[in-house]
């Protein structure tokens, strides 16, 4: 797939002193496991791989994918960056970054559960998190990198439980974790021919 509705901004923090490519190819974890007739576990795999058009500057930080279980990460405060909308409803200029703590499985499906009356079983590809004043994941921050010692152990995902496309202080972040995705990530990263 060759897509042409997004530009990528790469070598900034500041969207204005980015430089600016484009995509040479996109492939969706959801394409990627029909290509390679693997049964999707799951009907909506929000990720995808992106290769550019030329190469990233020596300059730009690069950082390794986690492969940890999740459980590694419980209780220890990871870095969240993403370009979501502000409370004012508008798109910083800026990528704003935020240090969230990793929940456990039964803590996120507690406060789920204590917060909504939902019961919702958070599969092994997710883990949650949650700030104290708390910070959440708003419009624009999905695909956003969760950073744990520069390394990226996860993408942000979105808000649980939905409740109307509001937020409130008991919801809690979630995210998909690279581990899960390793087989896609480590698949598309060989050459392929299009």
């Amino acid at each position: 797939m060759l897509p042409t509705a997004f530009k990528i901004m790469i070598g900034s923090n500041d969207l204005t002193r980015s430089i600016e490519t484009f995509p040479l190819f996109l492939i969706t974890y959801n394409d990627w496991a029909s290509n390679q007739r693997i049964q999707r576990e799951f009907q909506i795999n929000d990720i995808a791989f992106v290769k550019i058009i030329g190469n990233i500057p020596n300059n730009v930080p690069t950082a390794m994918l986690g492969n940890a279980p999740n459980s590694v990460f419980y209780g220890m405060n990871v870095q969240v960056a993403g370009w979501g909308k502000l409370l004012n409803n508008t798109i910083p200029r800026k990528l704003h970054t935020v240090t969230l703590t990793v929940m456990t499985k039964d803590e996120c499906e507690n406060r789920i559960r204590d917060f909504s009356g939902i019961t919702l079983n958070v599969h092994e590809r997710q883990f949650c998190t949650f700030a104290e004043p708390y910070a959440l994941l708003n419009q624009g921050d999905s695909g956003g990198p969760v950073l744990l010692f520069d390394n990226i152990i996860g993408v942000n995902y979105g808000l649980i439980p939905d409740i109307d496309n509001n937020t409130h202080p008991e919801q809690v972040n979630i995210h998909l974790t690279t581990r899960y995705y390793l087989p896609f990530i480590r698949g598309v990263m060989v050459p392929v021919n299009f």
